[in-house]
């Protein structure tokens, strides 16, 4: 089978090993609802001699101007080519934090410095009281630019092997499948959890399994609600297995051979990836999370990449029961 599926991670491959920005916020909450927002903006400075490799971090990152924000900007010290934006503000209760994350498209190739810049990349952030006394956390993370190629639109290579591997599938049953497993790729290259892109580079072995595990745990739960019990569990795992297989060697042959190729049309400025931490830290016991937690400090931390809202909003979740 040659898929598109997985196409995408070969372009994505080469986009990180060129670099990319980094944004790092922290969220400090306070036991009446209010917080206090820190983000950290890090990428390339502009250049003194007129002589940029890639987009700086201007081009990429909009560091809010809203009232209350407090924004410093120096190089780093130890690094005189990174940049660096810090931004701070306090919040009330009850109040909503917007767009401390708006990222922009990099400025096209001999584009008029007066057009306007693209967004790609918005937030919400709210932190709310609830009635029984715990604070709940919620950042909501959404893609403002085109939708991926990749995800559009259904691939018609995977529809075929699905039929050939599941007959018992209607062509509607077809695409939901199909649509979630790019979904499930997606999150499993960009985050949030754990993204493979940086593995796959570093430690192919161990990124290839991982990925085939989400693969199959993907599309196990998918043929599953699609199918019920028309399909035996041995009768499933079979179908995965091989469409799994397939998938996995697909992306492999890809990603090497435009590897070997070079970066040249592997993907237009747009497609610039910004690495994401965002971290939240608790007046009290963490009760339950999507994040990962440090039950140590309380500190809940999610690493994704800016293409992961592509595929559908993301959406950070905690709940905190404040020490009395």
């Amino acid at each position: 089978m040659r898929s598109r599926l997985l196409w995408f991670s070969a372009a994505s491959l080469l986009i990180a090993l060129s670099g990319c920005a980094k944004v790092g916020t922290t969220t400090d909450i306070k036991a009446d609802g209010s917080f206090t927002r820190t983000v950290v903006y890090r990428g390339s400075a502009p250049s003194t001699d007129g002589f940029t490799m890639g987009p700086t971090l201007d081009d990429i990152v909009a560091p809010p101007r809203t009232p209350g924000w407090q924004v410093t900007r120096a190089k780093d010290p130890k690094n005189d080519s990174e940049l660096v934006l810090t931004a701070t503000k306090a919040f009330a209760p009850g109040e909503t934090l917007t767009d401390d994350l708006a990222l922009k498209a990099p400025p096209k190739k001999d584009a008029p410095t007066s057009t306007p810049p693209t967004f790609v990349l918005g937030n919400t952030v709210a932190v709310t009281k609830l009635p029984n006394g715990t604070i709940a956390y919620r950042e909501t993370i959404r893609w403002r630019g085109p939708r991926p190629s990749e995800l559009a639109t259904p691939d018609p290579t995977f529809l075929a092997a699905l039929s050939s591997a599941v007959p018992a599938l209607d062509k509607a049953g077809q695409v939901a499948v199909e649509k979630r497993v790019h979904q499930s790729v997606w999150q499993a290259l960009f985050g949030p959890g754990e993204p493979l892109i940086g593995l796959l580079m570093t430690h192919p072995e161990l990124g290839e399994f991982r990925l085939k595990r989400r693969l199959s745990d993907s599309l196990l739960a998918a043929l599953q609600d699609a199918l019920g019990n028309k399909l035996t569990e041995a009768e499933r795992r079979a179908a995965v297995q091989k469409l799994v297989t397939s998938l996995t060697d697909d992306v492999k042959d890809k990603t090497k051979k435009q590897v070997n190729a070079g970066p040249s049309g592997s993907g237009s400025s747009d497609d610039t990836l910004v690495a994401l931490l965002i971290k939240a830290r608790f007046p009290g016991k963490v009760l339950q999370t999507n994040g990962e937690l440090d039950p140590a400090t309380g500190e809940v931390i999610w690493g994704l990449f800016s293409q992961a809202a592509a595929a559908g909003d993301v959406v950070l979740t905690a709940v905190c029961e404040p020490e009395k």
